[in-house]
């Protein structure tokens, strides 16, 4: 028996990993931590303490859908303690985020600081599996999308409820790449390095840091394009107007915003940015490339 301890069980990729069939027919035992469900074991990450394995004959391995920054100081306390014995620990994998390299130059302050807390979690976590010599995985998801349970993102979700509200949406007429990553994707990519991570062949590639995006790239107008066209005929946001204006007049339009939110600015500008040429999922999973949007499964 092998142990899984996942943290972050109810984010959207959390629960679209507890979700797994191949998880459910296989040996692991999957052991589920959040802070706020009684559907799983109750831990706050601020509170290591409380934290016990549940077997110590067993090999295990930590996945983590948390914040990093908050999963970050939580693996270091129980690596400093002299109660946890981690000599069993197989493997870490994290999530992070791909906002480390995309808001690395960022203007606003909610960013940079953003962009610290994500580079000093990472580097906590790898100095901490280079001590006990474990493998480690941080994965930085780009824009993860998909409907799973009670669940949804916070990305494309938002889209769709403006294109509900809203006759129309402007936007720019050059908008910049994305490449969505639906959350079935990001659980199947994790679960296959978890069986790389106990195969008897070491696979080098676990000790790294990997930027991972769905497997279509296309632009933000098309993004949308491809949701709206998605939905049921009877969707309400199936009849809102697309209205693609001059970059510039878009620019000038939204420019007052940053008077009293250059985080929103930000976010807007990023429209025109080409935010993709990450590794592709089935590249890694070894399948052929899906259609976005990706139906869940």
């Amino acid at each position: 028996m092998i142990d899984i301890y996942l943290f972050g069980a109810t984010t959207l990729s959390g629960e679209a990993f507890t979700q797994l069939e191949e998880l459910k027919n296989s040996d692991y035992r999957l052991i589920t931590y959040s802070r706020k469900s009684k559907h799983h074991n109750n831990l706050d990450l601020l509170n290591p303490f409380s934290f016990k394995l549940k077997s110590l004959d067993n090999q295990f391995i930590f996945i983590n859908f948390s914040p990093i920054w908050l999963f970050a100081p939580f693996l270091n306390s129980l690596f400093n303690s002299k109660k946890l014995n981690l000599n069993k620990l197989k493997a870490v994998i994290s999530c992070s985020s791909s906002s480390i390299e995309t808001k690395r130059y960022s203007t606003n302050e909610y960013d940079k600081k953003l962009f610290k807390k994500l580079q000093n979690a990472e580097k906590t976590i790898n100095d901490i599996c280079f001590s006990l010599k474990v493998n480690c995985l941080i994965i930085r998801p780009t824009l993860i999308y998909g409907i799973v349970g009670k669940y949804s993102d916070n990305n494309l979700c938002q889209i769709l409820t403006l294109m509900k509200k809203f006759p129309f949406l402007i936007l720019p007429k050059l908008t910049g790449l994305r490449q969505p990553i639906h959350a079935f994707q990001l659980a199947n990519v994790i679960l296959k390095y978890v069986n790389n991570s106990f195969s008897t062949n070491k696979n080098k590639s676990l000790n790294s840091t990997i930027t991972i995006g769905g497997d279509t790239t296309l632009s933000y107008l098309e993004m949308i394009q491809a949701i709206q066209k998605k939905l049921p005929v009877k969707h309400p946001g199936k009849k809102c107007k697309l209205i693609s204006i001059p970059n510039k007049l878009f620019i000038s339009l939204i420019f007052p915003t940053l008077w009293f939110s250059p985080k929103l600015f930000d976010s807007i500008l990023r429209i025109n940015a080409n935010l993709s040429g990450f590794t592709p999922a089935h590249k890694i999973l070894e399948t052929l490339p899906e259609a976005f949007p990706i139906d869940n499964k």
